[in-house]
């Protein structure tokens, strides 16, 4: 591993491919934006539904998503949440508050591993009926409601680090994500401090259903590119898979689910701190 500042580069291959891009596309959430504690309004209020006590810091939830692949999915985050708590209940003895045990699992390098054999021993038919009504709420409220824009934030340097890197690219950069609506990727920006005309100048795909490559490679297509010539950003290991199934540069970024341990077991071609080390990286 190669490092430059706050910027990891696989190898000497990997820094210099990431060097002669012409084309980079980025994930929204975690890149460009702070939903964590949007991600953590929405699991609460999907267990008070159910009438479950939600004892846990957004922090913790947050980056649940960004374990494994698996726990990305929000029936899974609950589902593991349900077993977790069970298995607590068996070891009390532990006199740790369940919150902080979650807590320390979560940030563990273990992680994905050790839950998932919680999961496997300790989920019940009973909870995951209740988790399928909990998620049915979860869906048709989760980015929909006006209150969302209360838990939304900016990511620091973010609006004019991809703007850097558009220059940088002769205007070859896109958003590419899985929100479903344009109306929702508006409203987010907007609220992490890009202007309408920011917004308007910026190409932006939605509903890409990641890790499917589809959306990727149909952007490298629409700008005549190669995916040997592009990369795409990313926050999480589904953003891994999705830059490895379409066959670009991999980069991950910190500032968002995934913790440090996941996203180095996805085996990226490019590690950085943020997006803004990203675009410094690219001018040096």
């Amino acid at each position: 591993m190669i490092k430059t500042r706050n910027v990891k580069f696989r190898d000497a291959k990997s820094r210099e491919m990431f060097n002669e891009r012409k084309v980079i596309c980025f994930d929204k959430d975690g890149v460009l934006v702070d939903i964590s504690e949007l991600t953590y309004f929405n699991r609460r209020n999907a267990f008070e539904h159910i009438g479950r006590e939600f004892p846990y810091d957004s922090e913790t939830i947050y980056k649940l998503g960004g374990i494994s692949a698996r726990y990305n999915s929000g029936m899974q985050q609950i589902l593991a949440i349900m077993a977790f708590e069970r298995w607590h209940e068996g070891h009390s003895y532990t006199n740790a508050k369940v919150k902080d045990t979650l807590r320390k699992l979560i940030l563990s390098p273990d992680a994905s591993s050790t839950l998932d054999m919680i999961v496997s021993k300790y989920q019940t038919n009973e909870d995951t009926e209740k988790a399928k009504v909990a998620y049915a709420w979860h869906g048709k409220k989760m980015l929909t409601i006006e209150e969302a824009s209360m838990y939304i934030k900016p990511i620091k340097g973010s609006r004019d680090a991809i703007f850097n890197i558009k220059e940088l690219m002769k205007g070859n950069v896109a958003i590419i994500t899985n929100t479903p609506s344009i109306e929702i990727v508006t409203r987010d920006l907007l609220l992490a401090g890009f202007s309408r005309n920011d917004i308007n100048s910026l190409r932006i795909i939605t509903n890409a259903k990641k890790p499917s490559p589809e959306r990727v490679k149909e952007t490298l297509e629409n700008f005549k590119t190669n995916p040997t010539e592009a990369a795409y950003v990313g926050d999480s290991v589904i953003d891994s898979r999705t830059a490895r199934n379409s066959g670009v540069l991999s980069v991950l970024v910190l500032s968002g689910m995934g913790t440090k341990e996941a996203l180095s077991r996805s085996n990226p071609d490019v590690i950085a701190k943020n997006i803004k080390d990203l675009s410094e990286a690219l001018r040096r």
